[in-house]
Order: structure tokens, then C-alpha cells, then sequence
């Protein structure tokens, strides 16, 4: 599980290394900005369940929980991040830290 959580919040590390690739110009859709990160952050744990399955025979049950979980909150947060309702709270937010 500490693996799951860490892999849960490495995105925002491996963002920066999807910004360095060539882009047309303008903002990137939220799928393009934020999904390949997503998907190598979280190599870690197909790595686990590999190893595991090479290994042992079987997979534990929390590795396909805790991936279907992040791949499912992952897939949720794109649709949130392009509404008015989101804007409003990221101004929000932003006004009030100064």
C-alpha cells in the first residue's frame, strides 16, 4: 500500500518530462496534459503485479484494487478540471491566497 500511495502522487514529478517533448502551440487538452504522466507514474505498480505474478503465481487482490482505484479517480478528475464550476473554485482559491 505504501507503494500505491506513492505512486499516487508522483504525476506532478513526471509532468515535467511530458512538457520537454515537442507540442503544437496553445494549451493541451486536460487528456493529453495530465493522462501519460498518469500512466508512467503508475508503471510501478504494473511492475509489482508482474513481479508478483512471475513470482508467486497469484497477485494480491489490494494491487488491483488500489490500481482500478487510481486509474478510476484519475479518469474522474479530467472532466471536473474543464468546467466553470472548477474555474470558479480555482479563482477562488487563488484570491484569497494572496
Amino acid at each position: 500500500m505504501i507503494l500505491v500511495a506513492a505512486t499516487s502522487i508522483q504525476d506532478a514529478k513526471v509532468a515535467p518530462w511530458f512538457l520537454a517533448l515537442p507540442a503544437p502551440p496553445g494549451p493541451p487538452p486536460a487528456f493529453v496534459a495530465t493522462t501519460p504522466p498518469a500512466l508512467v507514474a503508475h508503471l510501478p505498480i504494473v511492475i509489482e503485479i508482474v513481479h508478483d505474478w512471475r513470482w508467486t503465481g497469484r497477485v494480491r487482490r489490494d494491487d488491483f484494487v488500489s490500481g482500478d482505484a487510481l486509474v478510476a479517480i484519475k479518469f474522474a478528475q479530467i472532466p471536473r478540471s474543464e468546467t466553470a464550476v472548477w474555474d470558479a473554485i480555482v479563482g477562488w482559491s487563488l484570491s484569497a491566497t494572496g
